[in-house]
């Protein structure tokens, strides 16, 4: 009886994505060596790198080309 009065809910599709962002995300994890995600809509959107550590953070500026002068250091 339970059942009929709460029928499960449908699953929503996620909308498929589109198949260059998502090669272009492979791309990105392989090169950076850690989790890639890209999100957005049409004209916009944003690309999102994780890190585990300090050391990570920073072997991915390096990857970046990130020169750090050492004015902001949180280390100290």
């Amino acid at each position: 009886m339970k059942l009929l009065k709460n029928p499960p809910k449908e699953e929503k599709a996620k909308p498929e994505k589109n198949p260059y962002i998502t090669a272009v995300e492979d791309g990105l994890k392989q090169k950076f060596a850690t989790k890639v995600k890209i999100s957005g809509k049409k004209d916009k959107g944003k690309i999102e790198l994780e890190y585990y550590s300090t050391e990570d953070l920073n072997r991915i500026l390096d990857l970046l080309g990130y020169e750090n002068d050492g004015s902001n250091d949180e280390s100290e």
